[in-house]
């Protein structure tokens, strides 16, 4: 997602608990937030008005600050949205980027120095059937002199098409994830063999 390569400490596996929770819908609003994961879904079939499209997928996860999921797991609320990896003139990534950081991605956009600018995020509900998501409508820049409380979880940068990733870190991934990016031709390719019959792996829970 860059040039640069990834700090050592980004793809450490630590042994601690997982805290036991259910997910916690965030609230509808908006909410001062930090990018903290960027994940690689890899090459994703997607059936539009009875049309079946590929297209290279890429999911972002932020945290809400001032946010925690429950008393017995501080971490913040998390939220997440997929986009179309693509830096085209009509690509909704595009516009997303230059309206939270005011400059016009290029093809060579480093994502990962999205990590450096926290945003707002405007969480939106929608009902379907007895469930309830919450989206995001819209990423905006923060307003000149607010101040933000510091980022809680670690970055975390899964990219497969430059080879910045391993067996280790497709673990630590939730399994609805590494299901999805198994559908992936990258992903079958890469972690085929070594997602076969590997036990799953106390990791840091990181709420994708």
């Amino acid at each position: 997602m860059g040039i640069s390569p990834i700090p050592k400490e980004r793809c450490t596996i630590k042994a601690n608990p997982k805290p036991k929770t259910e997910y916690k819908l965030p609230d509808e609003g908006v909410s001062l937030a930090w990018l903290y994961s960027l994940i690689d879904l890899g090459t994703q079939t997607i059936e539009f008005k009875g049309e079946k499209k590929q297209s290279h997928k890429l999911r972002l996860t932020w945290e809400l600050c001032g946010t925690k999921v429950s008393e017995e797991d501080p971490r913040p609320v998390s939220i997440s949205r997929e986009f179309t990896w693509s830096f085209h003139d009509k690509a909704t990534l595009r516009s997303v980027v230059k309206s939270w950081t005011g400059k016009e991605p290029t093809d060579s956009f480093d994502l990962e120095s999205l990590y450096q600018h926290p945003c707002q995020l405007n969480v939106i509900h929608a009902k379907v059937g007895d469930k309830t998501y919450a989206n995001i409508s819209t990423i905006m820049p923060l307003p000149k002199g607010t101040k933000v409380d510091a980022r809680v979880n670690e970055t975390f940068t899964f990219d497969m098409g430059e080879q910045r990733c391993d067996a280790l870190m497709f673990l630590q991934l939730p399994t609805f994830l590494r299901d999805k990016i198994m559908k992936s031709p990258e992903g079958h390719a890469k972690f085929a063999a070594d997602s076969t019959g590997t036990p799953d792996i106390d990791a840091d829970p990181c709420p994708f």
